[in-house]
């Protein structure tokens, strides 16, 4: 037989052996005991999202005040000039959306041998898909010399989270 007519013949034949099981009706004669194993009420998680794990592209334009980073479905903006700093963040898989606007002040004291004491404050708002979800302000000191910070610390009052506090330097862990 040429290898052309061979490939028909298997061809024909697999048509054929599909054309004779397509209208079988499967029955089993007892159910089987994996029917049982499984219980009824159990709940199965959810799949991870495929750009936790599989996104490779990941494409960034910086222009200095304003940030774009675009990661497979998720698109991320950052603002920060001039006291304002603007961060928003869109999924467009989950059709979730978030952001936060920052605008505040800091100012600066130099003291002797090269030091410097810095004082800030910010009003702060947060919002997602359902609105607004948090506003309040933030306050920080801190005590730099040599270009390293000594000494800091940042207090952080809104509506939904209440207070924190963080430390910079020397007051690293306070609370």
């Amino acid at each position: 037989m040429w290898p052309e007519q061979f490939e028909l013949v298997q061809v024909m034949a697999q048509i054929s052996w599909l054309t004779q099981i397509k209208d079988q009706g499967v029955s089993f004669k007892n159910k089987s005991s994996w029917c049982n194993s499984v219980p009824k009420n159990k709940k199965f998680g959810e799949l991870q999202n495929f750009d936790d794990v599989h996104c490779e592209y990941v494409s960034t334009m910086n222009l200095g005040v304003y940030k774009i980073t675009s990661s497979c479905s998720n698109l991320v903006g950052e603002f920060d000039f001039g006291g304002v700093k603007i961060n928003l963040s869109d999924n467009v898989e989950t059709g979730r959306y978030s952001g936060s606007a920052l605008v505040g002040t800091s100012k600066g004291f130099d003291g002797p041998a090269g030091s410097e004491v810095e004082a800030s404050i910010a009003a702060l708002v947060e919002w997602d898909n359902t609105g607004i979800t948090d506003v309040g302000a933030i306050a920080g000191v801190s005590a730099n010399a040599g270009g390293q910070t000594i000494a800091g610390a940042d207090v952080k009052v809104t509506v939904n989270s209440g207070v924190s506090t963080t430390g910079k330097g020397i007051l690293q862990g306070i609370k």
